[in-house]
């Protein structure tokens, strides 16, 4: 037996479709499934393709739906006396929940039935990977990433207006669509906070994943679970595109949830130094330990993120000394007369001016510190690597061999982001082995070829390693600044 779904059914119809979906219609029961289908298998309209995802709950297939003939997701609880009642009543919510949204941004729901005694739904399938499939080739770029966050704020939103919080937004539940567009999936957990409505979720215990979840969840306390909650899941998850890593880690989720609920989280630019410091403000207001210190909807946090990509000035803004002087400056604004206007002006001016100092010289403080830090570690490493390499080379060229080799490291690496600061590097590189009488590595010449290639391409095959060098000097002229030559070891430059 299978039943349509629509968004305009009413409340009536809602409670068959809560039985119909959790397989308890005794009008429809019958013989228990004892295995999971297989390929082939036709389950009312739709034909088994194959396995795609499993879970503790549940399985998703690839089907066919025969009388359109179009490829689907078909989703049912897994067969067998483990399945609990609660985990019924969870795959309902999913189903109820979804079939009632309507957002290219949301998987939607097709169809629900029961096939020998065990619930299923059918929905949209999405021919791409999940967002946590993806992170696993590493941190997302900042732009790329808040668009991404921004899209699902967008759903999320259109959800929290039909009166549903999800949860559970986590990484592993947002699907990526080929052309990049993110869309959100399970809505087991979900919490419909209408005025009328009872909870769709389960009852006991804590829910959610403890990575993702705000303080306000992971206590399992009688305070209520609001759309805030979900604006603190796509900051954690915006964390996790920007990072690499969730806010929170530990070994064990105990652990998790004790950090998400006493401690702050590490600061996003510590971890990436790419990140700007806007975005950082965005994903660390939604990360705020109280609801009221986030964005108030989901809403609003989509159109911060907006305005950090069309590069225009956001709302939020990191608390601290930078609040206290917009109070000080707006109470002398409601206390200044027309008489006053100068003094006004010089007082703004002055705490602004203030402000600046204060800033500038706390970023000072901090270049310098990861200036003096980051120069030990290059002396022990240096120190370290040429210990071993005297231990296993006792030729005379060998200290100068694992330099060059380190700086041609250093620009490989640059050049898949920084070329501006590779092709520098892998000249000085390649110009230390022209005046130490040793050949140029092949990766340090594929360098150069592809920078002189992009200037004249007929010349390349023509040019000699000197040539070749010389060549590509002209076309990029550089200056190593004291901090390039702490960054990559380099000699100080001799006096002319």
């Amino acid at each position: 037996m299978n039943r349509p779904l629509a968004p305009s059914e009413s409340s009536a119809d809602d409670e068959l479709d809560a039985d119909t979906i959790a397989g308890t219609d005794s009008s429809v029961a019958g013989a228990r499934l004892l295995a999971a289908p297989h390929p082939g298998t036709i389950i009312d309209d739709y034909e088994i393709i194959d396995e795609i995802a499993r879970g503790g709950m549940g399985v998703v297939y690839r089907a066919r739906q025969r009388s359109l003939g179009r490829i689907v997701a078909l989703k049912m609880v897994l067969p067998g006396e483990a399945t609990t009642d609660k985990d019924r009543q969870r795959f309902a919510n999913e189903a109820r929940a979804a079939a009632d949204l309507d957002h290219p941004g949301i998987v939607p729901v097709f169809d629900v039935g029961v096939y020998g005694g065990q619930p299923y739904f059918t929905m949209a399938y999405v021919n791409g990977e999940s967002l946590s499939a993806k992170l696993h080739d590493g941190p997302l770029s900042p732009p790329q990433a808040a668009a991404i966050a921004r899209d699902v704020a967008r759903a999320i939103s259109t959800a929290h207006d039909r009166q549903i919080v999800h949860r559970d937004l986590k990484p592993a539940n947002i699907l990526m669509e080929p052309d990049g567009q993110p869309r959100i999936t399970d809505f087991g957990v979900c919490k419909s906070i209408g005025p009328d409505t009872a909870e769709l979720t389960l009852h006991g215990g804590m829910i959610g994943t403890p990575h993702f979840m705000p303080p306000e969840q992971a206590q399992s306390t009688d305070e209520p679970v609001g759309p805030t909650a979900d604006v603190y899941s796509i900051g954690a998850v915006l964390y996790t595109m920007l990072t690499g890593r969730p806010p929170f880690l530990a070994a064990s989720a105990i652990e998790v949830v004790a950090q998400v609920i006493a401690q702050v989280p590490v600061r996003p630019s510590q971890l990436n130094p790419r990140l700007r410091g806007d975005l950082e403000t965005i994903t660390l207001k939604c990360l705020e330990k109280r609801p009221r210190d986030r964005y108030p909807t989901a809403a609003a946090l989509a159109e911060d993120l907006q305005r950090y990509l069309d590069g225009d000035p956001i709302q939020a803004r990191p608390p601290g000394l930078w609040r206290m002087t917009t109070h000080l400056i707006r109470r002398q604004v409601l206390l200044a007369s027309v008489s006053g206007s100068v003094a006004l002006l010089i007082t703004t001016l002055c705490v602004c001016l203030s402000f600046a100092f204060f800033d500038a010289r706390q970023r000072l403080f901090e270049v310098t510190q990861q200036k003096e830090q980051l120069q030990r570690q290059l002396t022990s490493e240096r120190s370290a690597a040429l210990a071993y390499v005297r231990r296993t080379d006792t030729t005379g060229d060998a200290v100068l061999r694992y330099r060059i080799e380190r700086w041609q490291q250093i620009a490989a690496a640059l050049a898949v982001e920084q070329s501006e600061s590779a092709l520098p590097l892998a000249l000085h590189a390649a110009q230390v082995s022209l005046d130490a009488g040793l050949p140029i590595s092949e990766p340090l010449r594929t360098l150069l070829r592809d920078a002189v290639a992009d200037a004249d391409a007929e010349a390349v095959p023509e040019l000699s390693d000197r040539q070749l060098v010389e060549y590509a000097a002209l076309s990029a002229p550089h200056e190593f600044t004291d901090s390039d030559r702490i960054r990559f070891d380099l000699p100080d430059p001799q006096p002319q």
